[in-house]
């Protein structure tokens, strides 16, 4: 069987490269090349988010980094899913939402900032930009809603393929997607990206036979278990509208059948009403029956 090579987006391998501190300059190149912008890396801090209680799962992020632009979170992605990018935006919200310690202001709240590097499937994915930036703002006059929250999204298959059209702004980003054999066409001769690659490697080399599930079967999963969600979501939808249009129906039936009970009622009390008065004038019993179609001993008890 031949062995399996795991691409730099793996998980395995992309905290393992980028979380040794031996490779904080790579670190470093990854981060500029994804918010255009220079920046000293102060610590790379602990990646698992504080629990809610004892038994709920740590979330774990992928690379959590403090700066002098802010806190960077940045998570690898195996597929492209609005799902998904709840779960990621629930990441930085939740460190968001915990960084103003009691008797601290709003106002010296630093910036945050989430890169998200996420992996498309052509033929399964959403597609994606190759680049999108996100803030949350107000949709028709463009204003900050608030200016210290920025989300990043790279899909890094588009940036490797780019690479290959000549844009060389995305190095490291670029050797994400690429395997063994384009390691020997992307970035060559650019001394940290070449190190990137032997990093790559000798992960590789490292992992023996043991087996990891890779990006690409997570893509896998993960589309199975949308279109599960989904197709389960359209039966419960279609269930409940047959239940409504059922309830519904049978209100309806429910209205017609006492509104002709109703008129039926009213029918009886009117002919009664009418045969009462006939009765009381002195006309004849049978003129009352054949005029009102009372039997003679319905109008005889009247």
């Amino acid at each position: 069987m031949k062995k399996k090579f795991y691409k730099g987006r793996s998980d395995i391998i992309f905290k393992g490269i980028f979380l040794k501190d031996s490779n904080r300059d790579m670190l470093k190149r990854l981060i500029e090349e994804s918010i255009n912008k220079k920046v000293e890396i102060l610590e790379v801090k602990a990646s698992e988010l504080p629990k809610g209680n004892v038994y709920e799962k740590g979330k774990i992020l992928d690379v959590l980094v403090a700066s002098d632009e802010g806190e960077i979170n940045i998570e690898v992605n195996s597929y492209s899913d609005e799902d998904l990018h709840k779960r990621n935006a629930s990441y930085i919200f939740e460190r968001y939402s915990s960084s103003v310690p009691v008797g601290g202001s709003y106002a010296d709240m630093k910036n945050f900032i989430q890169i998200n590097l996420t992996y498309v499937d052509k033929e399964k994915g959403k597609d994606l930009e190759m680049i999108s930036e996100y803030h949350l703002e107000e949709i028709h006059r463009h204003e900050d809603y608030i200016n210290n929250l920025t989300i990043y999204e790279y899909n890094v298959s588009k940036i490797k393929d780019e690479w290959y059209n000549g844009d060389r702004t995305h190095g490291i980003m670029a050797l994400l997607d690429a395997d063994a054999n384009e390691f020997e066409t992307i970035g060559t001769g650019d001394e940290m990206m070449d190190r990137f690659k032997k990093e790559v490697k000798h992960m590789n080399s490292q992992l023996g036979d043991v087996q990891f599930r890779d990006p690409d079967e997570d893509a896998e999963i993960i589309f199975n278990t949308i279109l599960d969600n989904k197709k389960k979501e359209a039966a419960r939808q279609g269930r409940e509208e047959g239940l409504k249009e059922g309830r519904a129906e049978g209100r309806a039936e429910g209205r017609a059948e006492g509104l002709a009970e109703g008129l039926a009622e009213g029918q009886i009390q009117t002919k009664n009403h009418v045969a009462r008065k006939m009765k009381l004038k002195g006309i004849d019993i049978d003129m009352i029956a054949d005029i009102t179609g009372l039997s003679l001993d319905e109008i005889n008890d009247l």
